[in-house]
């Protein structure tokens, strides 16, 4: 008898890519330095708690938590973006926990102040309920009280207002990267093309969530929804921002 091997989801293997890097590797930390700012003015989480950033990456944010004096805990299911976070945190000597997890498994139960989930690190599951779920779990983790942060793309924008082809040249290769909505998610195709003519093909896919989905999301998982903002310096949310932030209070264990 003959066995299929399920082929890996997108996510499993392009955010352990070198290559992932190579194509956002442009980002601007002003702009997470000023978002990490409204976190801290919006929760008032006094300096000194525990903090989980959920889909952390290479800990770019997590390492900036940790220079205001968070302890922070960085969770990620690329286990080569965890091994480069920890490198980078030894080279700062700053102390943070990074460990490899799937996002839809709480790490704890009431145990963090402070729960970020930053730069649209969700919407990356086929179906709503396994989305709905991650968020369960970032909820389960928090005390209390606690609040839970997703800065997200604006589906309501995203959907009407994407790119549908761009390209560009660097360092001797050239990144084409072609986008289409389908089934309510914004897809992309990416190209890579070496000096020596080899191409590179990745796909991604991400749920293009709006607000309603969000408040209903974290309704589910015993959330409410205090704050939304539509860009990291604290402007008013409407249809026409470009980022969704949503500030949301656990209200009990359930």
């Amino acid at each position: 008898m003959s066995t299929t091997n399920k082929a890996s989801a997108w996510y499993e293997e392009w955010f352990d890519r070198e290559e992932y890097y190579m194509v956002y590797r442009k980002r601007d930390e002003a702009d997470a330095r000023k978002l990490l700012a409204l976190i801290e003015r919006v929760t008032e989480v006094d300096q000194g708690a525990k903090v989980l950033d959920m889909a952390c990456g290479r800990g770019r944010h997590a390492i900036l938590l940790a220079r205001r004096g968070f302890h922070v805990t960085g969770i990620d299911l690329s286990r080569s973006a965890i091994e480069t976070a920890r490198k980078m945190a030894l080279v700062e000597s700053i102390s943070i926990e990074f460990k490899t997890g799937d996002m839809r498994e709480s790490p704890c139960t009431a145990c963090f102040g402070l729960v970020v989930n930053l730069f649209t690190s969700f919407g990356y599951f086929d179906e709503d309920e396994e989305n709905a779920r991650a968020v369960r779990a970032m909820a389960e983790s928090l005390v209390v009280g606690g609040w839970l942060v997703q800065d997200f793309m604006n589906g309501e924008y995203w959907s009407k207002n994407f790119v549908p082809y761009d390209e560009r040249s660097e360092d001797g290769m050239v990144l084409k990267q072609r986008r289409w909505v389908e089934r309510d998610r914004l897809n992309k195709e990416i190209t890579i093309i070496k000096d020596d003519g080899s191409e590179q093909k990745f796909n991604e896919s991400v749920r293009l969530f709006g607000l309603n989905d969000f408040e209903q999301m974290h309704a589910g998982a015993g959330l409410k929804v205090e704050h939304v903002f539509g860009d990291s310096d604290g402007r008013a949310y409407d249809d026409e921002s470009q980022r969704l932030i949503i500030f949301s209070k656990r209200l009990e264990q359930q």
